[in-house]
């Protein structure tokens, strides 16, 4: 299993020819909310609305500690997605809305809750036909809960990184970090849906589950039947899939 990059790479040489167009976050979490998918809780605010900080400090008092998402509207403007991590104080993003006041108009804004690694919980990216059969990427690195770190991986996180491939409850395993516990709770979680998730295994507003925080189903992201059926058919793969699968539970 590569990582997603590799994955994309790979697939365009063995002919898919992938376009992809991104969606608003909003849209994003709300068509992942329609699913019936866990998700995070969100507040979105666009360009000079952010002024009226009550509302976010209404929602950072609530849930906090948050993350703050401002996003460049058009990707001609120069200006780079960020994001404010463990927000707890209303004055941090008061700070940052302060110091960016004449470029507001230029973004939309998002205030989410936010997901924690506690000690067992990973980032991971899921490929699903809605028919049993997965591709999973996930990264083990101590306290990561960022799916950036997945999707511009770094070298200092590579050797953190493990991948799974499903057809239905038979299994490949690339490494070995994930659990019997946690391919069969993604399982559970993708195989009746269709199309490419991100997503955090965490805790959430005091709650450990799976939280789905990307969704696709165009271009780039239709299930290759190729790739699917090399990764699923390594030997080496499917026996310590078989081994895992058969350890006891803890």
């Amino acid at each position: 299993m590569a990582n997603t990059r590799e994955w994309t790479d790979a697939s365009k040489s063995i002919g898919y020819n992938f376009s992809y167009i991104k969606k608003p976050t909003t849209e994003v979490y709300s068509a992942i909310k329609s699913l019936g998918l866990d998700t995070v809780v969100w507040e979105s605010y666009y360009g000079d609305e952010v002024r009226d900080v009550s509302r976010i400090r209404s929602f950072i008092n609530k849930y906090k500690p948050c993350l703050f998402i401002y996003d460049p509207i058009s990707l001609d403007s120069g200006l780079k997605k960020d994001f404010i991590f463990g927000v707890r104080n209303p004055e941090e993003v008061e700070k940052w809305i302060h110091l960016h006041y004449s470029q507001l108009k230029h973004y939309s804004f998002l205030m989410t809750t936010q997901i924690f690694n506690t000690g067992n919980g990973f980032v991971g990216t899921a490929v699903s036909d809605a028919r049993g059969r997965l591709f999973v990427e996930t990264l083990h690195a101590p306290g990561v809960s960022n799916q950036r770190k997945l999707s511009q991986m770094s070298e200092n996180v590579a050797g953190y990184i493990d991948g799974v491939t499903i057809d239905s409850h038979e299994v490949s395993v690339k490494r070995g970090f994930l659990r019997s516990s946690d391919i069969r709770r993604i399982f559970d979680t993708y195989m009746g849906q269709k199309g490419y998730f991100e997503f955090v295994y965490g805790v959430q507003l005091g709650k450990l589950g799976i939280y789905t925080t990307g969704y696709e189903t165009r271009g780039l992201f239709s299930f290759p039947e190729e790739v699917h059926m090399i990764d699923f058919t390594n030997p080496e793969n499917r026996l310590r899939g078989r081994i895992i699968m058969n350890q006891k539970q803890l």
